[in-house]
């Protein structure tokens, strides 16, 4: 699968391929960002710095998601 069409030239379903791999990309963050804000709240007792960055990783995540 080519990455780049001359204007024009691309298969007939690129858009509906390329929507398709965009949800599921968000999909995919989404849980991700679950995955790790439930990390992140469960290392809180146990190491702050590894809580910090579980919690901001899953924002980020979440961000990519929802943006």
């Amino acid at each position: 699968m080519r990455l780049w069409y001359v204007i024009g030239a691309s298969e007939p379903h690129a858009f509906y391929k390329s929507t398709v791999v965009l949800v599921k990309s968000t999909q995919i963050a989404l849980y991700l960002s679950v995955a790790l804000l439930a990390s992140g709240v469960a290392a809180a007792a146990v190491n702050r710095h590894l809580h910090e960055f579980l919690m901001v990783a899953g924002l980020l995540a979440f961000y990519h998601a929802v943006m």
